[in-house]
């Protein structure tokens, strides 16, 4: 045996219903309209939203990465062990400098890294910055310097 489907009513329309199914149809379009503007809306502040979260994020990366200089780690070696943004903030969203340093120790700690290591010339600049080699003449001019040609 088949099922017959069962009718549906149709929505009789007559002439005297003075106007009401125009009506309703014409606000149930400004609210179809109205809907689709606050969810343009909403999807445009969901898109803002998310745009100042990446740019936060970056400024709270940058400051955990200059702490990391700070204390003479190359910041690529934090981030690869793993640690995340959130771990190194509190819960308001504020870098959590505590953490941070642990999360350097950590790092120093995984790859071995030892901390005070200083380079042997403070000033930062490579050479032997004007001081004598080997006990050599400091009063050396290009005269000297050409002598033995």
């Amino acid at each position: 045996m088949s099922e017959q489907p069962a009718e549906t009513p149709a929505v009789a329309t007559t002439p005297d219903d003075g106007g009401q199914l125009a009506k309703a149809r014409k606000e149930a379009a400004g609210y179809r309209e109205r809907l689709r503007a606050a969810e343009a809306e909403r999807d445009q502040i969901v898109q803002e939203r998310d745009q100042i979260a990446g740019r936060l994020a970056g400024f709270q990366r940058a400051q955990i990465d200059q702490l990391a200089v700070e204390a003479r780690l190359k910041p690529a070696a934090l981030w690869a062990t793993g640690v995340t943004l959130a771990d190194l903030l509190t819960d308001d969203g504020t870098v959590d400098t505590t953490a941070v340093t642990q999360a350097i120790d950590e790092t120093r700690t995984t790859f071995g890294i030892t901390q005070g290591a200083q380079a042997t010339n403070p000033t930062g600049v490579a050479g032997n910055n004007g001081t004598p080699i080997r006990g050599e003449d400091t009063e050396t001019s290009w005269s000297a310097a050409l002598k033995h040609r």
